[in-house]
């Protein structure tokens, strides 16, 4: 092999590696918690039974928003909510009517803003700041409500702990 065969074969070596690493980098961004909403949770819990993970957020609420553009994009906790959840974000602030468990759920104004009744429920009245990541069992009942921001090294703990129902014989 002569010394211009050598440099185009490593130039082209180079291009396709840099394209292979731009597919790459691509499809880890296009992965995504699947995020459904309470219907359809209702819905696909009648055909293959999984825990339920909502995400209880607010439009205004600045740790909501670092766990969406750090916690949330991580592939370990993509994957595995993916795989062991159906995943709810769930505005705590949305005024629209839920029909839940026989009973219907609704925005209740206070003040400037307001509640979703669904919320006050799910973390059994114990909303006291957003985040609020609630963990359900395959029936829609509660198991946990943990508050505040979690970095992706403790959301894999929890999900971990609840996804291989460890919270069945180890106390939180």
């Amino acid at each position: 092999m002569n010394r211009l065969s050598f440099k185009f074969s490593l130039t082209g070596i180079m291009v396709i590696g840099f394209f292979l690493s731009m597919a790459n980098l691509l499809y880890a961004q296009s992965e995504k918690i699947n995020w459904i909403s309470w219907e359809q949770a209702q819905e696909q819990l009648k055909t293959h039974k999984k825990k339920i993970f909502v995400d209880v957020v607010t439009d205004r609420c600045h740790w909501c928003k670092q766990m969406d553009n750090t916690t949330f994009l991580n592939s370990k906790i993509i994957k595995y909510i993916n795989t062991n959840y159906y995943a709810i974000k769930f505005n705590a602030e949305q005024s629209v009517i839920i029909p839940f468990k026989g009973k219907t759920y609704e925005f209740i104004p206070k003040g400037k803003t307001g509640i979703h009744s669904l919320a006050i429920e799910i973390t059994n009245g114990k909303l006291n700041s957003f985040p609020t990541l609630v963990v359900m069992d395959e029936e829609m009942n509660t198991i946990q409500a943990l508050s505040g921001f979690k970095s992706h090294d403790e959301l894999e703990i929890i999900i971990n702990y609840f996804g291989g129902n460890f919270h069945k014989t180890t106390p939180w």
